[in-house]
């Protein structure tokens, strides 16, 4: 489907010298709060509505508004992922008339915002603080982008908050596309990576976790070329001690040739990098690419025969507002590999296991 996303190259990794600390890589920055009330606008009453109970409706997709909450009050608030806001905050409904993942994006806006969605039973559906980091400039520093799945027969609700006690002028887009997913394939050898609240991830957390820990991708299969494929899970959860993560999968690959490329099709846009595999001092091969929803999307880079190499795949944004995870597949091509798949546990039968 075509990219719902505003063009974004500032969260991947702040810069091309890979950081290697989980505050930079895998958790959620901080953020100084100097900036906040110091772009407020002028109140004028152009805004959604105060409450759920008043709440605007968006009759069709794609839908704008613009507006300023210093004239409203604090009805709301979820932390995502940064607690105890005070700010004024407006609401939109909407009732989707088919299926959809549906983009809800306050780039332009002038200060920090913060956008959440409920359903009909006040359940959060999703949220997200800070998008933008300033780049690019302007949307503006941490102003907010949101997907969220939406079906038929339910209405939901599109609250336009803040961080702390911030308030302003605000520009809303909302765009719908269809829901992504991302099918397995039956030849693919399956991560097995469970995703769940209190999760310590042992599995391919990569630099990332203590002790180092990665997937050596090291097969191809039958059918595929010089391609071997998995299928893996990714998304956001919280830590042992209540840490806020975001999933990052590290696999270790040998370059069989001068060209190394990963392919991944994922449910969410996904991140992905070839690194070298020195995480004291983590260098970028290639990348940033980012795989927008149900769009495989592949990243090449030049190689030494016979190297070791990383190839990291995670979600585009630090955190998503709630514990989530989806799925995506992996192609690795180019690379030495010891064994040929012949029978693999299904995706959903590993899965199962930690429900």
């Amino acid at each position: 489907m075509n990219r719902l996303l505003v063009a974004l190259m500032v969260l991947c990794l702040a810069s091309m010298a890979f950081a290697i600390d989980t505050d930079n890589t895998r958790q959620v920055m901080p953020k100084m709060d100097t900036h906040v009330g110091q772009n407020p606008g002028q109140p004028d009453a152009r805004e959604g509505g105060e409450t759920i109970a008043t709440a605007v409706p968006i009759a069709a997709l794609p839908f704008t508004d613009t507006g300023n909450t210093c004239d409203n009050i604090n009805d709301y608030d979820v932390a995502c992922s940064y607690t105890g806001s005070l700010s004024p905050d407006v609401v939109y409904s909407y009732t989707p008339t088919e299926n959809q993942l549906v983009a809800m994006d306050l780039c332009l806006s002038t200060y920090d915002t913060k956008i959440y969605v409920y359903d009909s039973s006040m359940n959060v559906v999703g949220c997200n603080d800070d998008y933008y980091f300033g780049d690019p400039p302007e949307c503006g520093l941490y102003t907010s982008y949101l997907e969220a799945p939406m079906y038929v027969g339910n209405t939901y609700y599109i609250v336009v908050d803040g961080y702390g006690s911030d308030c302003g002028d605000y520009y809303l887009t909302v765009t719908g596309g269809p829901l992504c997913d991302v099918v397995c394939n039956p030849d693919a050898v399956v991560e097995g990576e469970p995703l769940y609240d209190g999760y310590d991830d042992n599995v391919n957390g990569g630099c990332n976790s203590s002790p180092y820990v990665y997937t050596d991708f090291n097969w191809i299969n039958q059918g595929y070329g010089d391609c071997g494929l998995l299928c893996g899970t990714s998304g956001w959860f919280l830590g042992p001690a209540g840490e806020e993560y975001r999933d990052t999968d590290w696999f270790t690959v040998v370059a069989s040739g001068t060209m190394l490329s990963m392919t991944v099709e994922s449910e969410f846009e996904a991140l992905m990098y070839i690194l070298n595999t020195d995480c004291a001092n983590i260098q970028v091969v290639a990348g940033p690419a980012y795989a927008p929803p149900c769009t495989p999307t592949t990243l090449t880079a030049a190689t030494v025969p016979g190297t070791m190499y990383r190839v990291f795949v995670a979600p585009s944004v630090y955190y998503y507002g709630l514990t989530l995870e989806w799925d995506y597949t992996l192609e690795v091509c180019n690379h030495v590999y010891d064994v040929i798949p012949t029978e693999n546990a299904s995706w959903g039968s590993v899965k199962s296991l930690y429900r």
